[in-house]
């Protein structure tokens, strides 16, 4: 964690600083709504997909990267990562887990999944231990689709960094549409940096292909037939040519079936299994594969995880 102190005097914000710091202290949230439709479409998992192009867009700019140290000097954290909320059902109460932000989604992704594995069942308010000064706030409503959203902290005015809140997202004429809240202080955010990170949102959500790396990103559950369900995978992934009637989607067992929109994997090139977690009878494995510039030009890699 590289944490650079700010000189007031160099700096160009130093008069808007001291004022919404200090004469005017002043934090405000906006409240929007962004289209999913792409991610989806994709069926990729909206939760950390949205972590990870949340936590991409803050890395890229300073003013959500810029907080004060023990002293009220401010300064700019080199990276940061998402710390977000999980709920649990039985207790109808929620967890703190943070995940290290990585711009490869592939390996955030794994990153989260191990998070999730290893801290997701404690039922304490801040279950994964040590969480690092340079995190930001995420968490997700998924009950209700609000217009507007507004944490009211008491001591929140020495606090700079972002806080996000996502909704419940609702259906309109063939979109997909999630609400989203972002809460900054003043004294480092404009209305002009909050437009143009959901403008840069948007952006990627429109264009998550590109963003996200691993377009079709799905997670199949097999529970039949450990060995040859790995087996008869990388058989059918193998192939050169995939016959949507044959293997489109297979079954193992009686119960068991993996939904992989396999014509999207046409002419992939199989690269390798990798097992990431193994806990009991459940073991994560992601499957690497080459697509070809025919597929789509701006990508060569397409990972699928699968429990198996």
């Amino acid at each position: 964690m590289e944490w650079t102190p700010i000189s007031l005097e160099t700096w160009n914000r130093k008069e808007y600083f001291e004022h919404f710091l200090h004469a005017v202290p002043c934090t405000y949230s906006v409240t929007a709504t962004l289209d999913i439709t792409a991610l989806r479409n994709q069926k990729a998992r909206l939760y950390p997909a949205m972590l990870y192009l949340i936590a991409q867009a803050v890395n890229r700019h300073p003013e959500f990267r810029t907080a004060l140290d023990s002293s009220g000097q401010p300064g700019v954290f080199t990276a940061m990562h998402p710390c977000y909320t999980i709920f649990h059902k039985d207790t109808e109460t929620f967890s703190n887990l943070w995940t290290e932000y990585h711009p490869d989604y592939r390996i955030f992704l794994q990153s989260y999944q191990e998070d999730l594995q290893n801290y997701g069942d404690i039922h304490r308010m801040n279950a994964k231990p040590n969480c690092p000064a340079n995190t930001f706030p995420v968490s997700m409503i998924p009950w209700c689709n609000f217009t507007g959203f507004q944490l009211n902290l008491q001591k929140g005015y020495d606090y700079l960094l972002p806080i996000f809140t996502m909704g419940q997202f609702s259906s309109q004429d063939g979109r997909a549409l999630l609400p989203i809240s972002i809460q900054v202080h003043h004294a480092v955010c404009d209305g002009f940096h909050v437009s143009r990170f959901l403008n840069e949102m948007q952006e990627a959500l429109h264009n998550c292909r590109n963003k996200l790396g691993i377009p079709f990103f799905l997670s199949a559950r097999l529970t039949y037939g450990m060995v040859n369900a790995q087996q008869i995978l990388v058989m059918i992934l193998q192939e050169r040519t995939i016959s949507t009637k044959k293997h489109w989607p297979f079954c193992i067992g009686r119960r068991a079936s993996a939904f992989l929109l396999l014509p999207l994997l046409r002419g992939c090139q199989f690269l390798a299994v990798q097992t990431l977690i193994a806990s009991g009878k459940n073991a994560y494995h992601t499957l690497l594969f080459r697509i070809g510039p025919e597929q789509s030009p701006c990508l060569d890699k397409l990972t699928v995880l699968v429990l198996l």
